[in-house]
């Protein structure tokens, strides 16, 4: 009955955590909850979405608008992410119970019941930093993070010890509230020996308004100065090697569904870019209906129409705010295939971006010959 037991749990526990990976998580880890008295599930799992750099890179300066509207689009993602996952151990016999942005209650002194921080450093995906964030080895300050909890015997990962911060301090003396206390983390420290939540909160409510006019307890200063954010950042550049040619292609792609996005219906939700071999470059929505036409393949017809036979690179992006990259559909993959196989594609990867060549999407490629 023992080795029956072991088997499920670490099936369960693999099951789990590769749909939590499938549904676009990029740290998990699981926390032996058993030991709380304000828990009644034994098992917490804590999942985490890293932040685009080049949203990293903007809070170095300000808080910008399109750090609030990613702000909501991941936790969006992340409330997705945790009821997949709170569904699939319903559907085999657990209780389950995520913790969605719905759900979760802040009270009076800013702080929910159960935080996700407390899940995520007992899950072993991070410490708290000095700047009272979840710090991660992999992506530093700069993801957005939830969890869920559950009476399933998932096999639980070894917790944060402690704090890896050592003597930097930059955050603390970057902090524009002055509201940090360079204090080292240790497993079950209060919030209160970290910051100061009043002061924190309110320059972060008076910075989002100055810069961007929406009154929100935004700032982002803390955790896009830490270096092991920046550590992130240097190794992104390094992988991904996007150039100001990259960066005007997919401004030019969020800038037409920003023009074009379809409220009412929802028939115009992505837009894309191409750029040609003389440089210049053409734009296209999507356009819905049985038999509609992708925004790549729009854009292509665009420059097509225009008498251009050679693409460099090409990009789509999806949402009202044009925010969110997104990789080619398969019958995109095989147009850009036929028509330029060694076409760059920006896509997005483990939160970072990066450029494949077209022919590489699809390595099975169906020709008529």
């Amino acid at each position: 009955m023992l080795e029956r037991c072991d088997f499920n749990m670490e099936n369960i526990t693999k099951g789990l955590k590769e749909l939590l990976y499938n549904k676009g998580a990029v740290l998990v880890g699981i926390a032996d909850m058993s030991h709380r008295d304000d828990c009644q599930y034994k098992r917490g799992v804590a999942v985490a979405v890293p932040l685009p750099v080049e949203l990293v890179i903007q809070l170095k300066s300000a808080p910008t608008e399109e750090y609030y509207n990613m702000y909501h689009t991941l936790n969006n993602k992340l409330n997705d992410i945790v009821s997949a996952g709170e569904k699939y151990l319903l559907d085999r016999g657990y209780k389950s119970y995520a913790q969605t942005t719905d759900r979760v209650k802040i009270n009076e002194n800013r702080i929910s019941e159960l935080p996700h921080k407390t899940v995520a450093t007992m899950a072993g995906i991070g410490w708290i930093g000095k700047n009272c964030l979840l710090v991660t080895k992999e992506y530093g300050c700069a993801i957005r993070i939830s969890s869920l909890l559950t009476d399933a015997p998932l096999e639980a990962d070894i917790p944060a010890g402690g704090s890896l911060c050592g003597n930097c301090s930059i955050c603390v003396d970057k902090c524009p509230a002055s509201a940090l206390k360079n204090t080292l983390w240790a497993p079950g420290m209060k919030r209160e020996n970290i910051v100061d939540v009043e002061k924190c909160y309110e320059k972060q409510i008076e910075i989002m308004k100055r810069e961007t006019g929406i009154e929100a307890d935004l700032c982002g200063k803390c955790f896009a100065v830490c270096r092991y954010t920046k550590e992130y950042i240097d190794r992104y550049k390094r992988e991904n090697l996007l150039n100001e040619g990259d960066e005007e292609l997919i401004k030019a792609a969020s800038d037409v569904i920003k023009r074009n996005y379809d409220y009412k219906y929802e028939n115009h939700t992505v837009g894309a870019a191409v750029r040609c071999r003389n440089g210049k470059i053409y734009i296209g929505v999507n356009v819905y209906s049985l038999h509609g036409a992708c925004a790549e393949q729009v854009a292509i017809g665009a420059a097509i129409t225009d008498g251009q036979r050679e693409f460099l690179s090409i990009v789509a992006v999806r949402g009202k705010n044009g925010d969110e990259i997104i990789p080619p559909c398969g019958n995109c993959r095989q147009m850009l295939s036929d028509y330029a196989p060694e076409c760059e594609v920006i896509v997005m990867e483990n939160g970072g971006v990066k450029k494949v060549r077209a022919r590489d999407l699809l390595p099975y490629l169906y020709s008529v010959e």
